[in-house]
Parts: structure tokens; C-alpha cells; sequence
């Protein structure tokens, strides 16, 4: 849900009136997606606004990799749906695009660096502009910055249950969009915006995702790992033509054997061969990511079976794999 901001903020780089400056993520990722995971349900869920964050997860899929798992979890329902989480964000872009005045845009790029999980290294983002929103729980950063630099426009919206950074590349009339986010931020606390699990961090959905799209060729990965998101890792890709996918389901308390499929992106339903399902290299931009197991307050989960090393930390603290990116704003960076 977009909260009120704290303070104003801009979006033109010059005078008067306003400009959209800040691309939307939701349309370049849903034109990518694959046809067959885009039901009408789907878009009935996204239209109707964000749903709440804080539900808990029943896997009634366990023991293979399904398409239909894949797609009530991040496409349909629950607090990992992929566009109920980049429709809050391009609300906030959407009211930075409205504002009259400038300041901050005019300033010196600030580079900065997220860590999310399986990556080899930092992804150096930058921001020009920060806002803070009024924090919903202890814990809640409630940060929002943006910047451009040689034409890529840089996101981080810390704010609330669920953390995103996007970055969004210019790709003829679209743009291409590689974006990370989190769930589960505010589990076990209390607030108007925390999750309701208790006392627990581990009692809902607790856990990690990354997605791309390409404009140009209609590409999309996506990859997923958590407590309560349904895999323990998982990793899907689509040429527009076929889906393939590969990971480890959540069996509750262990991880299934790795699995594979690979279907028509058309329908999600029909066995496909070629292509993508052959290829040496399926996923060109995302990271393979899977939880290391552990035991916490509520729950035991396992070990991914993919990728091969287990890279996603899950303790609730404010280290983890979860929380990956900054809580306050680098030094240079200019309030809106």
C-alpha cells in the first residue's frame, strides 16, 4: 500500500511543471513475463492493489517443480507476488514524476552498494534523492532513493515488509529491468506495517527474489529462495517461446530432491523441447540462489538441493540475506 510521503520531493531536473522522469518497472517486467503465468486472475490481483504481507504459506505442491506452484506464489497470491511488489514501488515513482520543483536531480550521481544473496560481489547502485516515509514498525527504515546515472535510473525503496531495488536500462521504447527484492522485513514486530507473526521473524513468508526482463527480446528469469515462499530455491527462465525451470520445493522442514520442466510459454501446460530447455546456459542475468538450512523460533527448514552451494542466510537479524541493502542514505545524497 503507497503511504503519504514525509516531505515533497521532484522529479524534473529543471523549473516548473513535471515530468516522467522515473520509468515505471510493472509494464517492461509484465510484457516479458510469460503469457501463460499472466492469467486473469492474475491481472484481478494486481489491479486490485497490494495485498497484505504478512500470510503464511501451505505447500500443497510438494515433492516435484510446478509451474502451478510458481505461479499462485509469485503471480496470484500471498506476500512474494512479483507485481504487487513493483506496482508499490512505480506508485512512489509515480508521485516523485508529479512533483514541480527540483533540486536533488541536478546533483552528482552517489554511488552506493546493495549485497543480495548468490551475487559475486556488490551491485554498485546510484542516488541522487532521498525521501524518507514514516516508518510503520521498529525496524522500518521507511528510505526511498533515486538517481540517474548515463541514462539508467537506479531504485531503492526499503520501506515496509518488502525491500526492492530496480534497476532500469533504456532498451528502444521500454526499458530493461533487473530488480531484487525481499519479504518478511517485518515479521515478529509490531507496528501498523509489520507482518503478523507473533514475536516470531520466522512465523510468515521470510525470504529473497531476483527477476529480469530484456525489452528487446522478451526475456525473463526470475529466481526465488525463502521461509514460507513455497522453495527452498528455484530458478525460471523464458526465451518467449519456452519456460524452463529448475530448483528444490519446500517440503516444510526439508528440501525435495532438484527437479526440472520445461513447458510453452504460451499456456505453462504443454511439455516443450529446444530452445531454452537445451540450452547450455538458460539464465544469462539472474543468480541461482538456495537456503542454508537452519532452526529459529517457529520453523526448521532445509538445505536448497540448488544450486549445488547454498548461498541465501536466513536468521532474522539485520545481516542476513533479507536485509541487503542500505537503511539510511549515503553522504552526498540530497533530500527530495
Amino acid at each position: 500500500m503507497f503511504i503519504a510521503l514525509a516531505q515533497g520531493c521532484s522529479s524534473s531536473s529543471g523549473g516548473g511543471g513535471s515530468s516522467n522522469r522515473f520509468p515505471q518497472i510493472t509494464p517492461p517486467i509484465e510484457a516479458a513475463t510469460p503469457a501463460g503465468l499472466k492469467s486473469a486472475f492474475m491481472d484481478a490481483v494486481r489491479l486490485a492493489g497490494p495485498m497484505t504481507l504478512n500470510a503464511s504459506f501451505v505447500n500443497p505442491f510438494s515433492g516435484s517443480l510446478s509451474i502451478s506452484q510458481f505461479e499462485t506464489d509469485f503471480f496470484q497470491t500471498g506476500p512474494t507476488v512479483l507485481f504487487n511488489i513493483t506496482t508499490n514501488v512505480d506508485n512512489r515513482m509515480a508521485f516523485f514524476n508529479g512533483q514541480t520543483s527540483s533540486n536533488c536531480l541536478t546533483s552528482t550521481p552517489v554511488p552506493y552498494t546493495i549485497t543480495p544473496a548468490g551475487q559475486a560481489g556488490p551491485v554498485t547502485m546510484y542516488a541522487q534523492c532521498y525521501t524518507q516515509i514514516t516508518s510503520g514498525f521498529t525496524g522500518d527504515p521507511g528510505l526511498i532513493m533515486v538517481g540517474q546515472n548515463n541514462g539508467i535510473t537506479y531504485i531503492w525503496d526499503a520501506n515496509g515488509a518488502a525491500w526492492t531495488a530496480a534497476i532500469a536500462k533504456p532498451d528502444g521504447n521500454s526499458y530493461d529491468v533487473h530488480a531484487w527484492y525481499s519479504v518478511g522485513i517485518g515479521n515478529g514486530v509490531s507496528g501498523s506495517g509489520a507482518g503478523q507473526c507473533g514475536t516470531s521473524w520466522d512465523g510468515c513468508s521470510y525470504g529473497v527474489a531476483e527477476v529480469s526482463s530484456t525489452a528487446s527480446t522478451g526475456a525473463f528469469e526470475m529466481t526465488a529462495a525463502g521461509i514460507g515462499v513455497g522453495y527452498c530455491g528455484v530458478q525460471f527462465a523464458s526465451d518467449g517461446t519456452n519456460t524452463y525451470g529448475i530448483g528444490s520445493v519446500d517440503g516444510g522442514g526439508s528440501c525435495e530432491a532438484q527437479a526440472t520442466l520445461c513447458l510453452l510459454s504460451s499456456n505453462e501446460s504443454t511439455t516443450a523441447s529446444g530452445g531454452i530447455c537445451t540450452a547450455a546456459t538458460p539464465f544469462s542475468v539472474t543468480t541461482a540462489i538456495g537456503t542454508i538450512g537452519g532452526t529459529a523460533n517457529s520453523v526448521t527448514w532445509g538445505t536448497s538441493t540448488y544450486p549445488a552451494s547454498a548461498n541465501v542466510t536466513l536468521n532474522g537479524t539485520a545481516t542476513d540475506s533479507v536485509h541487503f541493502g542500505p537503511t539510511t542514505p549515503p553522504a552526498g545524497v540530497t533530500s527530495f
